[in-house]
């Protein structure tokens, strides 16, 4: 079977590969060990459970509903962030969220956890009429969160 990995804004392949009984897990090791720069990478819903994706290039990369558990993202590329620790990944909110150790992504907002800290009302405001309620609703826990995570406890 055929699997191609496309840019999540062209769909154009990026890599493709193909095997018997092959999976995405199976395509990515194979684009990783072809040495394939997976920026802009469409790997949304994939099953990377356990992947090795050691210094990946995942900029930008669409990763929205992926299964990453134990997947091992060290060294990866993730937002200009080369990772030394698994990002938290966060489903089932109004938005997804991801937190890296320098980062938090919530939804298409991508910007320094500092940032994130500081933020007034009205600039968190104008990034979406719904992003003001979530944010009051769940700074405290993605902020400890964070903090977490970069403290490595």
């Amino acid at each position: 079977m055929k699997i191609e990995i496309k840019s999540k804004f062209t769909a154009s392949v990026i890599f493709s590969f193909e095997c018997e009984n092959n999976s995405i897990k199976l395509t990515l090791k194979a684009a990783m060990e072809a040495g394939a720069n997976l920026r802009d990478a469409n790997l949304y819903g994939a099953n990377l459970r356990g992947a090795n994706l050691y210094g990946a290039d995942l900029r930008d990369a669409n990763l929205y509903g992926a299964n990453l558990r134990d997947a091992n993202l060290y060294g990866a590329n993730l937002y200009g962030e080369k990772l030394t620790k698994n990002p938290l990944l966060l489903n089932g909110l109004h938005w997804p969220v991801t937190i890296t150790e320098h980062h938090i992504k919530i939804g298409c907002q991508l910007h320094r956890t500092s940032d994130w800290d500081s933020f007034s009302d009205d600039e968190i405001s104008e990034m979406d009429s719904h992003a003001l309620d979530f944010w009051r609703e769940s700074k405290m826990a993605i902020m400890t969160l964070a903090s977490l995570l970069k403290s490595g406890n």
